[in-house]
């Protein structure tokens, strides 16, 4: 019998998490569904661990594989994955009580291709972070405006899997795969990008059902000397992406959007001024800002970047960027002792 909902868990070396994640799904109000851990080569006690709980309870499965890291896990996931929707959980996170109900309800109510929803970020206090999309289902018109919103405030529209659930059935049509973080910076990301390209409803919901623990230390807290070329190459697979789907003049312009303001500005150079790490100067971080503002990508998606709605504040700094006026951006953005 094909379950309604399958929730892949990536693990490794999660023990103290697992069973705390799995649990916040046993505990649902809706029971139609299988999960899937995925013990991606772990080294503790998780591969034991995760058989117990699978012996424990039919609804669980178990994929034991070599170490090939979250993309790989959750790849291996969607191979054996029999549901009608998909969703992706880290198992060092939860999900809210009667999550799934909600989410069953969504895909029942308009048979979207993906549901969109908030979460929770949990640290010191649970707060609640918000996509910027308003609730409502997309389709048309409506969705293009969403795809433009997820290239242009793609903080606020929140790209990670994990926010959302999928139908299979489309992710099995592309042949969507999930590429590893250390080529492209950010799995998720190219992930969600690619496939919103393919999507002809999307389903936006301002209920939190995801609670997200940042964790000091964890891989998203981790700023990397190699990460600009990663984003780099992000941004490369993009515009190939969409070159190859016949859809480069509808959206490169918008790639490269992304790429200048979230990627180069709003991650790289922001944390080349606020994380000094390894001894590193403020007068090396400068450097290596200016270093950034100078890239030959970076350059090129100043000139081809979508302008639209900038701001006067975001039009100084795209000639700052041309002009490659590092003191402008050490202004704005360097936390001042």
């Amino acid at each position: 019998m094909t379950p309604y909902f399958s929730l892949i868990l990536p693990c490794y070396n999660v023990e103290k998490y697992v069973a705390c994640c799995v649990q916040s799904i046993l505990k649902q109000d809706f029971a139609d569904y299988e999960i899937i851990l995925v013990d991606d080569g772990s080294t503790d006690g998780t591969p034991a661990l995760c058989d117990a709980l699978a012996a424990e309870h039919g609804c669980i499965r178990v994929i034991h594989k070599e170490n090939g890291g979250l993309s790989s896990a959750r790849s291996a996931g969607m191979t054996a994955a029999r549901g009608q929707y998909v969703w992706f959980i880290d198992s060092d996170d939860w999900i809210e009580d009667g999550a799934l109900r909600v989410l069953h309800q969504a895909c029942e109510a308009d048979a979207p291709d993906v549901v969109k929803f908030d979460y929770y970020r949990v640290e010191e206090k649970k707060v609640a972070v918000r996509c910027a999309a308003a609730p409502g289902l997309y389709s048309g018109e409506p969705l293009e405006q969403l795809r433009r919103l997820a290239f242009c405030a793609a903080g606020r529209y929140v790209l990670s899997a994990c926010m959302h659930v999928y139908r299979r059935a489309l992710l099995e049509a592309r042949a969507l795969r999930f590429v590893p973080e250390k080529e492209v910076g950010s799995e998720d990301y190219l992930f969600t990008l690619q496939l919103l390209l393919h999507v002809q409803s999307i389903r936006v919901l301002d209920t939190p059902l995801y609670d997200y623990e940042r964790r000091n230390g964890s891989l998203s807290q981790t700023y990397k000397a190699d990460l600009v070329q990663r984003y780099v190459n992000l941004r490369n697979r993009l515009r190939t992406y969409y070159r190859d789907q016949g859809a480069e003049e509808r959206y490169d312009a918008l790639v490269e959007r992304f790429f200048l303001w979230h990627l180069v500005i709003g991650t790289c150079i922001t944390a080349e001024y606020d994380v000094p790490c390894d001894g590193k100067t403020r007068d090396a971080a400068r450097k290596k800002v200016y270093a950034l503002l100078s890239l030959k990508e970076t350059q090129q998606a100043c000139r081809r970047a979508d302008r639209k709605d900038l701001g006067w504040k975001k039009t100084i700094l795209l000639l700052s960027v041309r002009l490659r006026l590092e003191p402008v951006f050490y202004h704005v953005y360097a936390k001042k002792a």
